[in-house]
This record gives C-alpha cells, structure tokens and sequence, in this order.
C-alpha cells in the first residue's frame, strides 16, 4: 500500500505541487478579501460631555473591519449620557456612556460630566461625596456637586511612560457645564470636598 502511495506522489509530483500551490493562493485570497462591513453607530455631530444621547445624535457608519467594542445598535445608546465629548463621526462604545445605575442620582435636569482631577484630588473625593469644582485660575465653576463615580484608567498602552489618570464623574447643571468647558483649556481642575 504504501509503495502505491509513493509511486503515485512520485510519479504525479509536478502535478500534487501545483494543486497544493493553488490551495495556498485560494487561502490566502479568502482571507485578504474585504469581508462585508458592519454597521456602528456614530455621532452625528460634536457631542458634549454629559450630554444624553437622542436619536438625531447618532447615525449609522458602516465600516469593514469588525470594532470590538463598538455598539451596533441605536437603542443602547439613546437615552444615555455622555462621560465625555464625541466628535463628529467617531463610533460609540460603552465606555463613552455613563452607567445607567449612575444617572438614576441624576435630578432636576442635571447632567452628568466627566472631569480630570489630580491623584490627590481623588483620595478626597468619594462616590456620593459633595464637591466644589474650581478652575486653575480659583474661579468656582460649580458648587455642593455629588460625586456619582471616580475613574482611573492607566495611559501606558499608547504612551512610553506609564501614567495613571483619574476622573471624576460629577452632576453639574447645564450652565455649570457650560463654564466647566471654557475653564478646562486653562489648566487643571480642582476638586474641594464638602463637609456632610
């Protein structure tokens, strides 16, 4: 049996190698081809930090490649509220909508906004704590806010330096939000803790 074998490899060698070199070119066209793209939704236009999501904010971008985190469906994020300002055409994720859970404490048309603080800053302030927000220049942007969440996320997975960054998630009120977005091209933010 196994003289049949190498017999027929021997004898139709030239042939097997061109069967074989022809798999490998269908394999790899298979796998280079473009595949179908997935629909994700997008901002519509620039967004602000706490603003919540309606369904002219979004829109449907279709794209080629698969984005692990993106959400694909308008529902999961209509209603919700933005930890952070989206420009235009940048896909959503859930990382960019506050926790529902969060936005229950929410009251009286008060948004939900996100604000870098210092280190030290986040060993004061606590979820549920009531805090005075104050620009780098000693200007108070809001008074007796709650702390609905404290972030930290590390920077080191695209920069040399590995550097942590907190981040408070804070309910302000429109026009506190308003101030806080001219304030912030002047330098840190400050965070002072209330007494209970």
């Amino acid at each position: 049996m196994n003289l049949k074998i190498h017999t027929f490899v021997v004898q139709f060698r030239r042939e097997l190698s061109a069967l074989c070199a022809g798999l490998a070119v269908l394999i790899c066209l298979n796998v280079l081809r473009p595949h179908p793209g997935i629909s994700i939704i997008s901002a519509a236009h620039d967004l602000p930090s706490g603003h919540i999501v309606q369904a002219q904010d979004v829109v449907r971008t279709a794209f080629n490649v698969g984005w692990q985190s993106a959400i694909t469906h308008e529902s999961a994020v209509i209603g919700h509220t933005l930890t952070h300002a989206v420009k235009e055409s940048t896909p959503l994720n859930e990382s960019d909508l506050l926790d529902m859970s969060i936005t229950t404490n929410l009251h009286g048309g008060m948004r939900a906004v996100t604000i870098e603080i210092s280190p030290s800053d986040s060993l004061l302030a606590r979820v549920g704590s009531r805090v005075d927000v104050f620009s780098a220049d000693g200007q108070q942007i809001s008074s007796d806010s709650l702390v609905l969440a404290i972030n930290e996320s590390s920077s080191s997975s695209f920069s040399l330096s590995s550097r942590s960054t907190v981040s408070a998630i804070v309910a302000m009120t429109r026009a506190e939000v308003s101030q806080l977005s001219s304030a912030r091209s002047n330098g840190a933010l400050t965070l002072a803790v209330s007494g209970t």
